[in-house]
């Protein structure tokens, strides 16, 4: 208690001799260990404690936060990273519900357009199909014509294993473009079914009413 008298004195005085001498301001903190310091100047390893700038009187003028640790910046970061990713994918919801209106008056018109592209593409299938049926016949027939020719073993039946390799190969090429348009068709409803919901959605937060739709129409 008699020291803490003491430098609670010292204190007084170095006060009252800094307001003789005009207006100053001092520091004050308390360091990892509690104890309270008072100063004209931070020492470097105070710098990143806590201070409140005082007067000559003893008024505190300012508050001095200490730096953000590395725990802070990172979730400062974090945060700032979510708040762009949520205003950018905002931008992208304003932009396609704006495109949507714009492209279609009605549920109808989404309608028809999906049935066009559906129809499209399976037409596409139903004749890459129809080619498909045709190479596998001919496959077919050129195996057993392959295995003739190796039976009496009286020609050659290189060329025909030439063209068997052909053949599969062009299968194999049909396969694919018919497995990718199955996606394609596949993708194409799933959008449109989106198309449908969120044009929905937007008709009925602006109080507007579909029109009817016809009872051909599924």
């Amino acid at each position: 208690m008699i020291i803490r008298g003491m430098l609670l004195l010292v204190f007084g005085l170095w006060l009252a001799s800094a307001a003789a001498a005009g207006p100053v301001r001092f520091y004050k903190w308390v360091d990892a260990q509690g104890r309270v310091h008072y100063s004209d100047t931070v020492p470097p390893a105070a710098a990143g404690q806590q201070r409140e700038v005082k007067s000559s009187s003893g008024q505190t003028l300012q508050t001095i936060e200490p730096p953000p640790t590395r725990q802070q910046l990172e979730a400062e970061q974090r945060a700032h990273e979510m708040a762009r990713q949520a205003e950018r994918r905002r931008r992208v919801q304003e932009e396609y519900d704006k495109t949507l209106l714009l492209t279609f008056s009605s549920v109808q018109e989404i309608k028809a357009a999906r049935d066009d592209r559906l129809q499209a593409i399976t037409a596409q299938i139903k004749l890459i199909q129809e080619r498909l049926d045709k190479l596998e016949r001919r496959l077919q027939v050129q195996r057993r014509r392959a295995v003739r020719i190796e039976r009496t073993g009286q020609r050659d039946p290189t060329p025909v294993y030439a063209e068997i390799l052909q053949l599969q190969r062009h299968i194999d090429e049909n396969d694919v473009f018919i497995e990718r348009k199955l996606q394609e068709r596949e993708r194409i409803r799933q959008e449109f079914a989106r198309d449908l919901a969120r044009y929905r959605e937007l008709m009925a937060a602006e109080g507007r009413r579909e029109a009817p739709e016809r009872l051909d129409k599924p």
